[in-house]
């Protein structure tokens, strides 16, 4: 059997970044973590199509992206040296203590590109969904295929109004992603 020091767990489109202020990377942040395990301070990235370009993948994702929104679904607990246990969709760990760490962001980039979330929208609407997600509308957001809809969710969700920021500056400017 097999054992490691930490773990951290996060999704294909999602980054977990420590202030560069403080840290000089991930590593760096995990070997001066004096706790079991630590929850991040979570950021949804937005793509304004009025105000940005499209997304080039030459180059790096903040130097074509602006702004941002703070959002508590994505502080998510994703470095650990205990077991935990995660509910729905890895955005909650059951009967721990919070130990969120604002100095260690976690981005997602699902709304990277309007166009390029759109278009797998309409791919991920397609598949045969499970009868109990769709009943109790779990994954509501994957199964959207008119643009109405999807531009309500993509804009909106999950604030009525959400609370666009500019991202700072610094962070933008760092080459990492």
């Amino acid at each position: 059997m097999k054992f490691y020091e930490y773990v951290v767990f996060t999704d294909i489109d999602e980054i977990i970044f420590p202030n560069s202020e403080e840290y000089s990377g991930l590593d760096d942040y995990i070997e001066k973590m004096q706790t079991k395990y630590v929850r991040c301070k979570g950021y949804d990235l937005i793509h304004l199509k009025d105000k940005e370009p499209v997304f080039d993948s030459s180059k790096t994702v903040l130097t074509q992206r602006n702004f941002w929104y703070p959002t508590r679904w994505y502080d998510k607990t994703l470095i650990s040296r205990v077991p935990l246990t995660w509910k729905m969709g890895n955005h909650q760990v059951t009967k721990k203590i919070s130990n969120r760490d604002n100095s260690l962001l976690l981005i997602h980039l699902h709304k990277l590109d309007f166009d390029m979330c759109w278009n797998k929208n309409l791919e991920k609407a397609k598949l045969n969904w499970n009868e109990e997600d769709v009943k109790t509308n779990q994954g509501f957001q994957n199964r959207i295929n008119q643009m109405d809809e999807f531009k309500k969710y993509y804009y909106h969700w999950p604030f009525q109004n959400l609370p666009i920021e500019e991202i700072p500056t610094d962070l933008r400017s760092t080459e990492l992603f």
